[in-house]
């Protein structure tokens, strides 16, 4: 789970709306300064089948949206 502030995060001014958004926010968080820590949540535990464990072709979208915002 993230959590910021709507106007800090709009500040990021992120532009990958799919696989690569995560790590884009991560990575333009902490060039921005934020202060990044890991916390520990309850949850449940998931039902049904997940959407993501599939492979197929939308593996190598992912990979590709990836690798536009790893940081060189």
């Amino acid at each position: 789970m993230r959590a910021a502030r709507r106007q800090a995060l709009l500040d990021l001014d992120l532009t990958d709306r799919r696989f690569g958004y995560p790590l884009e926010m991560v990575v333009k968080a902490a060039r921005a300064g934020w202060r990044i820590r890991e916390v520990d949540v309850d949850y449940a535990p998931r039902t049904g089948r997940s959407k993501v464990d599939r492979h197929g072709p939308g593996d190598a979208a992912h990979g590709g949206d990836m690798a536009k915002v790893w940081p060189s």
